[in-house]
């Protein structure tokens, strides 16, 4: 059941943001009737620029890719909450970090790989990285929950270790594997009551504080405590994550870790003789439970690091190639361009 005991206090927290839900109506408005010219002669530019607002024609696109460093500054910070602005134009982009939007009041559409997915009150949807997305329509109070992806695997460790759900399996693809699903929607109705006030709280906390505690530990056991609720539901329900296989309790898990610290060297072979079975079976058990095969998910882990050492370091995109374990330049940038939908240079600059 959903419900929102906090609403006052959640239009209270977002008020500093009207000024933008005005301009961005009006601006609507204006587009709809054809005036621009009015709007502009109304509008102060300046104070929209100051404002950083986005109004197609009028002012520069938002980056098209979101980076952690913008939003998890400090090693001791997980989760971050954006209020999303209501009548925003929308625009297309994606990030490196994992993000929960959550649809308090009125309502809203998202569209997701080309997918458009209408929002009521309650229902939440877990997107992970690099997937392009939009919020098309906002007329309502809606929040962006962001987790930090490059240490969700430690993170949440717990959780993926003790829960059997469309949810975790969702996050267990999305952090191991080829994104076989863009997004996890589930709806408000579908939430328990006790997992609705606790991101609700998590949600005020954050606001009343300005995302800037000195450790985001609480908000963490929140989030844990958040999603094996939503577990314990959907693992009788369902969710709708794109019919991915559950996750799978067997050696799959401890495979996959393996992969992940040796991912630059591992072969299939080696793979299968540290678990003491043979390439063919772990082969076929990967497949069978991860839906994908050992060289995709190998690639991955290897694009992974790439990015990191491309923020991070100044090593040549030669350089970072070889670092991580690609054969040569043209196969890394193909590897690279096809995960992220960026080229090396570019991702580096963004």
């Amino acid at each position: 059941m959903f419900r929102n005991d906090h609403q006052d206090e959640f239009y209270e927290l977002t008020r500093p943001d009207m000024y933008g839900e005005e301009i961005y109506e009006q601006y609507h408005r204006a587009v709809q009737s054809g005036d621009l010219s009015g709007f502009l002669a109304s509008t102060n530019m300046e104070d929209v620029r100051q404002h950083h607002m986005y109004l197609p024609q009028l002012t520069p696109c938002p980056v098209d890719l979101l980076l952690e460093k913008f939003y998890f500054p400090e090693d001791n910070r997980q989760i971050y909450v954006s209020h999303h602005v209501r009548h925003m134009p929308p625009f297309l982009h994606t990030h490196e970090f994992f993000e929960i939007s959550y649809l308090l009041d009125g309502r809203a559409e998202h569209t997701i790989d080309g997918r458009v997915l209408a929002m009521n009150p309650g229902d939440l949807c877990v997107i992970p990285p690099f997937t392009e997305h939009s919020m098309i329509r906002c007329d309502g109070l809606l929040f962006n929950i962001l987790l930090k992806a490059s240490s969700f695997e430690v993170t949440y460790r717990s959780l993926l270790n003790d829960y059997s759900s469309p949810l975790v399996s969702f996050l267990y693809h999305s952090f191991f594997c080829s994104n076989l699903s863009k997004y996890h929607f589930i709806k408000g109705t579908d939430c328990p009551e006790a997992a609705h006030e606790l991101l609700q709280l998590l949600i005020l906390e954050k606001l009343r504080q300005k995302n800037c505690n000195a450790d985001d530990l609480p908000y963490v056991w929140m989030m844990k405590s958040f999603f094996a609720l939503l577990s314990e539901r959907s693992a009788a329900q369902n969710g709708s994550s794109d019919n991915l296989p559950l996750y799978p309790h067997s050696a799959v898990p401890s495979i996959l870790n393996y992969l992940k610290q040796h991912y630059k060297e591992a072969t299939l072979q080696s793979v299968a003789k540290a678990f003491n079975y043979s390439p063919s079976y772990v082969s076929r058990l990967i497949k069978a439970q991860t839906n994908t095969n050992f060289i995709s998910i190998q690639r991955r882990l290897k694009i992974n690091e790439a990015c990191r050492l491309l923020k991070e370091t100044e090593l040549s995109v030669s350089d970072i190639s070889a670092e991580v374990g690609f054969e040569s330049c043209s196969s890394f940038y193909k590897a690279f361009m096809a995960q992220t939908g960026h080229t090396p240079s570019a991702y580096r600059i963004s």
